[in-house]
């Protein structure tokens, strides 16, 4: 199907102050178009806009106007470039110079692939069928995309194409089978046309095909016959997905290398738990007997000087023992007087007596009042107290008054789950940090296995094991901080550390629902 370029509905030349009649189309109607509209066309090279409805083509002239053909409308499949090109010719008519020879078909699908190769790669293949039809091959309506035998991608000019694409796929997969044209007329009646082409790269499994719908036969000789074209336009999609392939792969195999010998390098494997810290030595200071709380003087964490005091309690029953020995005391010297006076040397003598008693009984009772005044027995740190609030409580004989501790190294209570009892052993190392000293890990030594033991907070029996920190700076550190401990326990491949846990999950799985061991 021919389609023939529509004539323009005014020609006019564009100059500084608008549009003015050209000298072959006198007393054509000029449309008001703002003067800042028609900048779109004073380039320095012919271009073609649609403004307020028109569709107006312009092209220079060497007087430095400009010619302009207006349409109001362009029948289906009209090349633009072609209406460029028309406006060119009429362009030079009036200057009476000759219009240069316009290029063949062959030529125009050279200078359309050409044009489309100064594009970005990435943007080739989504304008390279445009460029082929505003070449003026309007009947090229789809574009396929082979990679290895198989398309890859279809491209359409028009939305009726989409529905053909699975057809247009298979007659490619077979284009030499004895029914392919038969099925390529079919596809082009089912979009408006009676005849289909399909034209193939030089090599079937890599590059561009075309499909055409009633080609000029100009069209369809420029199409078959230029294999050098075909093979511009399959450099346009360069087949790189072999090479990419054999470098991804290479890649890949060059990862894998990498983290086999990664994981296969021996590495600790670490039992790692939580961990609490303890004082490495603890003085308790309880009572001897019992009293009531006074006053609580100190709190966990404060520093005591020797002899300073951390609660003071009383004992109503050594104040009254006290009062009474004071009382008793003086009767008897009260006595002792009367039988001197009285010449009862005897009576006077047991007098005596009697008062040197419960003067002894008084400084006995004062002693241990003394003791209910808790001071610090050495330089020390509070570890824990008695909270003030329990004031007037009364104590029990053997009650813990506060625990101190005298020198500033520590110890750790670690947690260490069942299935990792057998790999801690004493003389291990591994490192801690603490909650709130995150930014400062400690050394540790291990002291003992993991036991059994009970929980006194919540009376539970928790395997655990007691190791020692060997950092020399334990000052920032308190009672009771907790934290998280790795112990080193063996050398072995990196990947036996990383997947310990998934493989005893697996071997406990196993074991207990088909009996496996291993």
């Amino acid at each position: 199907m021919i389609v023939a370029h529509p004539e323009p509905e005014f020609e006019a030349v564009l100059t500084a102050d608008g549009f003015a009649p050209s000298a072959q189309r006198e007393g054509a109607v000029m449309p008001q178009i703002a003067s800042d509209q028609l900048d779109k066309l004073r380039g320095n090279r012919a271009t073609a806009q649609k403004i307020d409805g028109w569709v107006l083509c312009a092209a220079p002239m060497p007087s430095g106007a400009r010619l302009v053909h207006g349409y109001r409308g362009l029948p289906k499949g009209a090349a633009l470039s072609d209406l460029i090109r028309n406006v060119e010719k009429a362009a030079l008519a009036l200057t009476g110079l000759e219009t240069d020879p316009q290029p063949d078909e062959t030529g125009k699908l050279r200078q359309a692939a050409l044009a489309v190769s100064s594009l970005p790669v990435k943007e080739r293949l989504g304008h390279l069928l445009y460029a082929v039809r505003d070449a003026g091959f309007v009947g090229i309506q789809v574009l396929a995309v082979i990679k290895n035998g198989r398309v890859r991608k279809v491209h359409s000019t028009n939305k009726a194409a989409v529905n053909v694409h699975d057809e247009l796929r298979a007659v490619i997969g077979d284009h030499n089978a004895e029914g392919a044209q038969l099925d390529l007329d079919l596809i082009a009646g089912s979009l408006g046309g009676t005849s289909g082409r399909l034209f193939m790269p030089d090599d079937p499994a890599n590059g561009l095909a075309f499909f055409g719908v009633d080609l000029t036969p100009a069209s369809n000789a420029a199409m078959a016959n230029q294999h050098d074209f075909f093979a511009l336009l399959t450099e346009l999609n360069p087949k790189r997905g072999g090479a990419r392939r054999a470098a991804w792969g290479a890649a890949g195999l060059a990862i894998l290398t990498a983290v086999g010998i990664y994981l296969a390098m021996p590495a600790p494997v670490y039992v790692s738990n939580f961990a609490r810290a303890q004082a490495s030595q603890s003085i308790t200071v309880a009572l001897p007997f019992g009293a009531f709380l006074e006053q609580s003087l100190v709190r966990p964490g404060q520093m005591l000087e020797e002899g300073e005091v951390a609660a003071v309690l009383r004992s109503p029953e050594i104040e009254n023992g006290i009062a009474e020995q004071k009382v008793s005391y003086s009767l008897e010297q009260i006595n002792a007087q009367d039988a001197l006076n009285a010449g009862n040397y005897g009576e006077f003598q047991l007098a005596e007596k009697r008062a040197e008693i419960a003067l002894l009984r008084q400084q006995q009772f004062e002693s241990r009042q003394a003791q209910l005044t808790v001071t610090s027995p050495v330089a020390s740190r509070v570890v824990t107290a008695l909270p003030d609030g329990d004031r007037g409580d009364f104590l029990a004989a053997g009650s813990p008054v506060v625990t101190l501790q005298p020198t500033s190294t520590f110890d750790l209570m670690i947690d260490v789950a069942p299935q990792d009892s057998a790999l801690v052993q004493p003389g291990q190392t591994g490192h801690v940090f603490f909650r709130g000293l995150s930014d400062e890990t400690f050394d540790l030594e291990v002291l003992s296995t993991a036991t059994q033991i009970v929980d006194p907070d919540t009376g539970e029996m928790r395997m655990m094991t007691r190791a020692r920190l060997k950092s020399s700076d334990q000052t920032g550190l308190l009672v009771g901080m907790s934290g998280f401990a790795k112990i080193e326990t063996r050398t072995a491949p990196r990947i036996v550390g990383l997947t310990r846990p998934l493989m005893n999950y697996v071997r406990l799985t196993l074991w207990k629902t088909l009996g496996f061991t291993f």
